[in-house]
């Protein structure tokens, strides 16, 4: 098969195939699934997100739609009842970008508004409500480029290249200097411009009894292609704001997730590892474009620069995505 994106959710791993429809593979949101099948009917997608759960996306009309788990109100239609179709996210807006996350979901409408709905716990969706079935904006009145939901804080980058985290900070995971929760978009400390910024795990808190959290981690991408991350590393060391990537290298793509961080180079190389450690380089055969790894699970899946699709389980062996069922 051939995809023009990949996105790695809580145990399944779900792609844009070149024939714009969504293939999904392993935990999904029916039975296990161990080879692609479609899961958006004939509905054709032009960018899509997995959450833990559910699964989010715009199709090519630019409508948003959301489905799977919806204990939360995380499809966003109005209802808390879980669809193994694609359900129309409510208002009618035209989306640039959706991303699902652990129990919620945020997206950047193409007006450049963001807008977040499901479970607001930690303050991830931005929004002063305890959660919502249906979208919110996010409060603050910036314009967007990216925004996205993570386990349970959000990050996202404005039209000015501002980066901006809300949500969980028990370890440092929104970069603002601080341990301190934050239910409005704070900036990133250090004044760095963004390309991206994407959060990864931090589910756990103090606050909740449940202990840390394998990986409290956000990591971006600046301008100039140089990775930085902060919040919890491996060692058990806050990191309260941007620390540079080791290696010096420069990156188009980097996938914080719960137990490891991935990222493609601008030279099409593939690195994989924990914090405070030096990244490790992943199948050298192999040419990639992109890399997703999931805000809650193990698996890592990569797209090479022929659009081929590869996993591995933890740090194991990467296998190419078969043919669907």
């Amino acid at each position: 098969m051939s995809f023009i994106q990949i996105s790695a959710g809580g145990g399944g791993t779900c792609g844009i195939a070149t024939d714009s429809l969504v293939y999904c593979w392993g935990q999904g949101t029916s039975a296990d699934q161990l080879t692609p099948r479609v899961q958006s009917g004939t509905l054709k997608f032009a960018q899509l997100g997995m959450g833990s759960g559910h699964i989010c996306g715009v199709a090519a009309s630019g409508q948003g739609y959301c489905w799977g788990y919806n204990n939360w109100g995380q499809l966003g239609n109005g209802t808390l009842d879980p669809s193994t179709t694609p359900m129309e996210v409510a208002g009618n807006r035209r989306w640039r970008q959706i991303r699902a996350g652990f129990g919620y979901t945020c997206g950047v409408t193409t007006n450049r508004a963001a807008f977040c709905w499901g479970n607001n716990d930690f303050g991830m969706t931005g929004t002063n409500v305890w959660g919502s079935t249906v979208p919110l904006r996010v409060l603050g009145g910036l314009t967007w480029r990216q925004v996205v939901a993570g386990g349970s804080h959000t990050c996202g980058v404005t039209t000015d290249d501002r980066g901006y985290c809300w949500g969980n900070n028990d370890w440092g995971q929104l970069g603002d200097g601080t341990t301190t929760l934050r239910n409005k978009a704070v900036p990133v400390a250090g004044g760095l411009l963004f390309e991206r910024v994407v959060p990864g795990s931090g589910w756990y808190s103090t606050a909740t009894a449940q202990g840390a959290p394998d990986e409290a981690f956000t990591c971006g991408i600046t301008t100039d292609a140089k990775g930085y991350c902060w919040g919890l590393n491996y060692v058990g060391l806050k990191l309260l704001a941007p620390a540079p990537v080791p290696g010096g290298r420069r990156w188009q793509v980097i996938s914080p997730g719960s137990d490891q961080t991935c990222g493609v180079t601008m030279a099409h190389a593939l690195f994989c590892w924990h914090p405070n450690a030096a990244p490790v380089r992943v199948a050298s055969a192999l040419v990639f474009a992109t890399v997703s790894v999931p805000t809650i699970g193990s698996q890592v899946c990569a797209l090479t620069t022929d659009k081929k699709a590869y996993c591995r389980a933890g740090t194991g062996p990467l296998v190419a995505v078969g043919p669907p069922a």
